[in-house]
Formats: structure tokens, C-alpha cells, sequence
């Protein structure tokens, strides 16, 4: 299943779980390496449910279904954009506030105009899916995607107020209640052979409504509380929408560098072939999930210290993922071996993986460094227009592969390199602050990549994998100093 962006919903969900843990200690080694365990952790749940689903869905549903399954999936990962900045705002400007010192009434009246405004969005936007689809299962998916809008708007606006007032651990029992339930009664349905895309549907909701319901009742001072006039009301919330604006295009924008191919083989070609290249994406998403929740358990961190101990974690994450990340190269090896016993008829999909894993580096890279690095030093409106940059070129580059040249494969050529493309320019920029190199890893990142695609594209996997075996063992032989500094580094 394609859980890239269920799962980027997830983390926007619960982002930065630990982020308002014991701020005045998160220099502390100790500390540190114990809120990314807890953060791990926190999200097992997460990854069996992924695991779960991206295996047993295109099995049971088969691939037409299961491709309007990913459709939903991806649809759902753009539900953030209607708050239009105001979850973000609260947050940022709430931030390290206990609970009770909040203005219950005017983040109380900001959520009842939010939902408001989202109700009147998704009613338009059912209306219109009416009036203009006729295919029924693309229309399901529309108005499934239009009523989560309510749902996974309320929960973030709630769920954010949680963590910036110390009480993480309250919103991640909601996420694991949500987790819960799907996996339970998706089991249930497979046993009671129930296997049919509108009620795995219906059973996505039913476990996110859960989570609300729960997030609801710990929020109940803040839905509860006195209406204040709209007037003051609309200014409050143009003001903390301005605030996190900028953030959460940001996060969207970041997310179109992919969306735009998937869009584009979702138009161009058809569902099956959206479906195969969709489970490609989610089972890379899978593989970046943890390192994902080391990102969120860093910005805290990075948001306490001073410019020099910044630069020493630059140094250190740099370090480790320019020796280690390369080996995430031979999951792919193992994916192949499960899929073909599990789902022979995906061959395709493999192919494809073969190009996402670079991608998934990238990311990786992108999100550890560049990301948090930029939102803890409050540089949002540099990470804003990078994404946007490279958003509009993977939007130029996918758009003249998929019309002008009707070639499948390079419109995912297209999203590999502006992928890479965002991550040079954005550890370029960032280095340029910490006054930190960086050429040498983007060089080699570059240099295992087009290795990896040519020899497993080209060769068998016996040989390919020997060979990228080799080149990461030969990258740490050959960085062994700079393996020293990173336990140096550690150390101190």
C-alpha cells in the first residue's frame, strides 16, 4: 500500500512527539539518544500497520482496487492544506506554554471558524465530484477524501496543542488507538473474507474518528469554551494563519515534488499502473519512517542549543548518514525476495522500487539535515522557497517526460533528480551558515546512486547486491577517520 503520504500524515499527526520533553536537558547525550529510542518506539505500531497493509492490500483487493486504495492514501496526504497554516501558527506561537495558561476562548473560537470554513470546502468539494465524475469508485474516493479533510484537520489542530503544551504522550495514545482499531477490524474483515476497498475505507475512518473522539475529550476546555466575536475572531485567525503559513506550504510543497509525477500517472496512464508505482513509493516510505522520527526528536534538541553545538550535531548526523546510509541500498534485495513470493504478479513495481530508493536517500538526507536543521534556526521562509523552487522544476521536468516524450520511466528519472537536485542546494545553503563542507558527501551520494540504479537495472540481483555490499563497506574503509570523529563526537 502506498503509505508515503498516510504516513507524512501520520508525522504531521503526532510532529515532534517529544518536541516539548524536558527542553532544558535535551543537550544532555543521555537524553538525546533516549527520546530518539522513545520516538522509535512510538512509532512501531505505525510501521507494522504499514507493513501490514502495503503487503496483504494488493493481495486481497487486487490491483485496480488497490490502486483506487492508493489514490485515496495520496488525496488524503493534502487534507493539511485546507487549515491553510492555522494548526502551524498555534503551534509556533503557543510553544512551551503549559496547558492551563492557554486563551481557551480564542483558540477555542480559531477551531469552531476552522471547521467552518473546512465543512464549507468539503461540502464544494463533494458537490462538484458529483456534478462532473461519473466512474464510482473515483467518486467514492473524492468524497471519502472530502469528509477526512474535517477529520484530520480537527485532530491536528488538537493534537498540536497537546504537544506544545507538554502532553505527547497523550496524543501518541490517540495515534496508536487509531492504529489499533484499522489493523484489528482489517483482520477481522480478511477472516470474515470481507475484502472490498469502500469498507477498508470505512474502517480507516472509523479508527481516525476513534482517535478525535479521544483527542476531543482531553481538549474539552478549548471546544467547550465561550465564542468570542467573529470580528476579533477572524483577525486572531488571519494572524496565527499568517504565522504558520509559510511552514505549512513548506511541508506541501515538499510533498508536490513527488506529487506531481503521481498525479501525472494518475492522468496520463491508469490506475493499475498509478497503483504499481504508488506501492513502489510506500514500501521506500517504509524504510524512511524511523528515520523520519529521528528528525522530529532532533528539532527540539537543535531549537535549545547555541550555534556551536548546533554545528557539532551537523557534523555528527552528517558524518553517520554519509557512512550508513548507503547500505539502505540492500533492503532492496530483501523486498525483492519477499514480493516475488508474496505478490509475483508487481514485477513492475520492483523496476520502479530501483528507482525510488534514491529517492528515498534524498529524503532521508533532506529530512535529517536540511529540515530540521532550517526550522530550528526559524529559517522557514528559506526552506519554503526551496521546495517551492524544486516543486515547480520536478512539476516542468514530469510534465515534459509524461506529454512531450510519453515515457514513464522518465518521469520517474524526473522526480529522482530534482529530489537530488533540492537536497544539494539545500545542504549547500545550510553548510554555508554552519560554515560546514559538504560537496564530498553530496558527491559520493550522487556517485552510489547511479551505481546502484545501473548495476541492479542492468545485472542480476546476486551480482548487484555483491557489488553494493562492497562499495558500502569500501565507503567506511576508506572514511574510517572520519568514523573516528563520529565516535569522537559522540563521546563529547
Amino acid at each position: 500500500m502506498h503509505f508515503e503520504l498516510l504516513i507524512r500524515k501520520d508525522i504531521i499527526n503526532n510532529l515532534q512527539i517529544m518536541c516539548q520533553m524536558d527542553l532544558d536537558k535535551m543537550s544532555n547525550k543521555s537524553n538525546f539518544f533516549l527520546n530518539i529510542k522513545y520516538a522509535m518506539v512510538a512509532q512501531l505500531i505505525s510501521l507494522v500497520s504499514s507493513v501490514l497493509t502495503t503487503l496483504l492490500f494488493p493481495r486481497i483487493l487486487g490491483i485496480a482496487d488497490f490502486g483506487f486504495w492508493q489514490l485515496f492514501v495520496f488525496y488524503s496526504g493534502f487534507a493539511g492544506v485546507f487549515h491553510f497554516g492555522l494548526n502551524d501558527g498555534i503551534y509556533l506561537k503557543n510553544g512551551g506554554k503549559d496547558y492551563q495558561e492557554l486563551d481557551f476562548n480564542r483558540i477555542g473560537s480559531q477551531l469552531k471558524l476552522s471547521l467552518l470554513i473546512q465543512l464549507i470546502i468539503s461540502a464544494f468539494i463533494i458537490i462538484t465530484a458529483i456534478s462532473t465524475i461519473s466512474e464510482s469508485n473515483r467518486l467514492f474516493v473524492i468524497i471519502a477524501f472530502s469528509l477526512y479533510i474535517i477529520i484530520f484537520n480537527t485532530h491536528g489542530f488538537l493534537g498540536l496543542i497537546l504537544q506544545t503544551t507538554n502532553q505527547a504522550h497523550s496524543l501518541a495514545r490517540s495515534i496508536i488507538l487509531d492504529k489499533m482499531i484499522f489493523l484489528v477490524l482489517i483482520l477481522l474483515s480478511i477472516i470474515f473474507s470481507i475484502e472490498n476497498l469502500r469498507i477498508f475505507i470505512f474502517i480507516f475512518f472509523i479508527g481516525k474518528l476513534c482517535s478525535l473522539f479521544y483527542i476531543m475529550s482531553l481538549g474539552r476546555k478549548i471546544i467547550f469554551s465561550k465564542t468570542i466575536k467573529f470580528k476579533l475572531n477572524l483577525i486572531n485567525f488571519y494572524y496565527d494563519m499568517k504565522i504558520g503559513i509559510f511552514l505549512m506550504i513548506a511541508n506541501i510543497t515538499s510533498t508536490l515534488i513527488l506529487g506531481f509525477g503521481k498525479f501525472l500517472v494518475d492522468f496520463r496512464w491508469d490506475i493499475i499502473t498509478f497503483g504499481q508505482v504508488s506501492f513502489a513509493i510506500s514500501l521506500t516510505t517504509i524504510v524512511l519512517l524511523f528515520i523520519n522520527q529521528i528528525g522530529l526528536v532532533i528539532f527540539p534538541a537543535l531549537s535549545s542549543l547555541d550555534d556551536q553545538n548546533q554545528k557539532k550535531y551537523f557534523s555528527f548526523i552528517q558524518i553517520f548518514l554519509s557512512l550508513f546510509l548507503p547500505f539502505t541500498y540492500l533492503t532492496y534485495y530483501l523486498l525483492e525476495f519477499i514480493l516475488n513470493f508474496w505478490l509475483p504478479n508487481i514485477n513492475q513495481s520492483l523496476l520502479y522500487l530501483i528507482l525510488f530508493l534514491p529517492v528515498c536517500i534524498f529524503n532521508s538526507r533532506m529530512s535529517l539535515l536540511s529540515t530540521t536543521f532550517l526550522k530550528a534556526m526559524r529559517k522557514e521562509k528559506a526552506l519554503l522557497f526551496i521546495n517551492v523552487l524544486f516543486s515547480t522544476l520536478s512539476l516542468i521536468l514530469t510534465l515534459i517526460a509524461a506529454y512531450l516524450l510519453n515515457n514513464l520511466i522518465l518521469v520517474l528519472l524526473s522526480l529522482i533528480f530534482s529530489t537530488w537536485i533540492r537536497n544539494v542546494v539545500s545542504e549547500i545553503y545550510l553548510s554555508k551558515i554552519l560554515n560546514e563542507k559538504c560537496l564530498s558527501f553530496i558527491l559520493k551520494d550522487a556517485f552510489i546512486a547511479v551505481i546502484f540504479v545501473l548495476v541492479t537495472w542492468f545485472t542480476s540481483s546476486i551480482i548487484s547486491g555483491i557489488i553494493i555490499l562492497c562499495i558500502s563497506l569500501v565507503n567506511i574503509y576508506v572514511n574510517k577517520q572520519k568514523l573516528f570523529e563520529l565516535i569522537l563526537i559522540y563521546k563529547k
